[in-house]
């Protein structure tokens, strides 16, 4: 019994989760107390640890804390919280939330996987519904947002509902992927015409919010999985590409946000090559520049980062008295260094990054069956993509997207391993 009810809160989870973080957590909790309570431990832990690939998360938090540890502060740092302990930050972060990892894993049977999937594209549909709502301006969105119920910065120029537009892009990207997996896979005429439907209202809705990396992430995504579903043939690579472009023509055309940031791009692209970084992608141009020349400045900054508890300060002052002026006064205010890969070297180590980085690798080594590898190497392309431009793995929600596919395609490859020695 208690195993079934962890099975059908995790159907719960994937629809709160893209929704509200709070509701996530809370579920979280009560799958992790139902989890204790069910026992069975030792064949739980053969689990684990016959899933190795879970263990390169696990020794992230390590490492961060011991970065803490040897940090001459604990205030300074990209993970330094002014109302939060940063060890209490890395715990929340990298030890509570893989626990979704860990449950899943151990816990989730096959015959609930679909309906997992699916509890989450009803979540990512609904957060459409209320985007379009907001966007033509059908709900008071101050009024909801006084409630708490909406995201603060939402409105009818950036319709994203429960999250800020980057965040909102990934989940949608990796949202049109399984939509279009589905639709593959369905043979239920009046599915098939719904699944349509959702692909296109979630195009759209990509396209008109502002997240330019999600979108860049979702095509680049749906061109690995095309050309991995079917072998490179030519015909699926050009039905791909023509549809890419129609929903570019379209976009450029009829979405004022999507046209605006467009040129913004390619203006932001100029100036930064003529070292001009006051724009929102040469800050980040900036900002790689900047962490690379820290990083490479010594050995010991190379191997050991600048520690988790200093990392800002030691990146602020880098800036400032060994870079041009131009770098600092672009990063100077930056919350983050918008860019996980150089962030967890930074805060972690090299070892960190090695860590983080294996465990994709292991992920896109998974034994899968011929027909979920597409969506396995086109949900990656996504996810390791944004993280260039975010700190995917440093903020709740998003972490959450990439452990919820992660445990999902982990589950589905030991399922294939059992079939396969049974």
């Amino acid at each position: 019994m208690i195993h079934k009810t962890i099975n059908y809160l995790m159907i719960a989870f994937a629809f709160a989760f893209p929704i509200s973080i709070g509701a996530a957590n809370g579920l979280l909790a009560l799958m992790v107390l139902l989890w204790l309570v069910e026992g069975d431990f030792k064949a739980k832990f053969q689990i684990l640890f016959n899933e190795k690939i879970i263990w390169f998360l696990f020794i992230i938090p390590i490492l961060l804390i011991i970065s803490i540890l040897f940090s001459d502060t604990v205030a300074n740092g990209f993970l330094s919280r002014e109302n939060e302990s940063i060890y209490r930050m890395v715990l929340s972060r990298f030890i509570w939330l893989p626990m979704l990892l860990v449950i899943y894993i151990t816990s989730i049977e096959k015959k609930y996987l679909k309906h997992i999937i699916s509890s989450f594209l009803i979540a990512i549909f609904f957060s459409e519904i209320i985007s379009y709502m907001i966007y033509f301006e059908i709900i008071d969105t101050a009024y909801f947002q006084k409630l708490n119920l909406l995201y603060k910065n939402a409105s009818h120029i950036n319709p994203t509902p429960f999250m800020q537009h980057i965040w909102y892009s990934f989940f949608l990207s990796v949202s049109i992927l399984f939509i279009i997996d589905k639709l593959s896979n369905t043979l239920n005429i009046y599915l098939k015409l719904f699944l349509i439907f959702f692909l296109f209202s979630a195009t759209v809705n990509l396209f008109i919010n502002g997240g330019r990396t999600g979108q860049a992430a979702a095509i680049l995504g749906l061109f690995v999985y095309v050309t991995t579903k079917y072998r490179f043939r030519v015909q699926y690579f050009l039905y791909a590409t023509v549809a890419v472009y129609i929903v570019l023509t379209l976009a450029y055309n009829f979405s004022p946000n999507f046209n605006k940031r467009f040129h913004e791009a390619i203006t932001d692209i100029k100036s930064a090559s003529q070292y001009n970084f006051k724009s929102s992608w040469g800050a980040r141009i900036a900002s790689n520049i900047n962490t690379w020349q820290y990083l490479t400045s010594s050995p010991k900054h190379f191997i050991l980062g600048a520690g988790a508890g200093d990392s800002k300060y030691e990146y602020m002052h880098f800036a400032k008295t060994k870079m041009t002026p131009n770098i600092y006064e672009a990063v100077q205010d930056f919350p983050h260094l918008h860019n996980q890969y150089l962030q967890f070297w930074l805060d972690g180590s090299i070892f960190a990054l090695f860590s983080f980085l294996l465990f994709f690798y292991s992920l896109g080594r998974l034994p899968l069956a011929k027909p979920h590898r597409a969506l396995l190497y086109g949900s990656l392309t996504i996810i390791m993509f944004v993280q260039l431009s975010s700190n995917l793995a440093f903020r709740a929600k998003t972490y959450m997207l990439i452990l919820f596919i992660a445990s999902y395609f982990i589950v589905l490859s030991r399922q294939n391993r059992d079939k396969q020695t049974s």
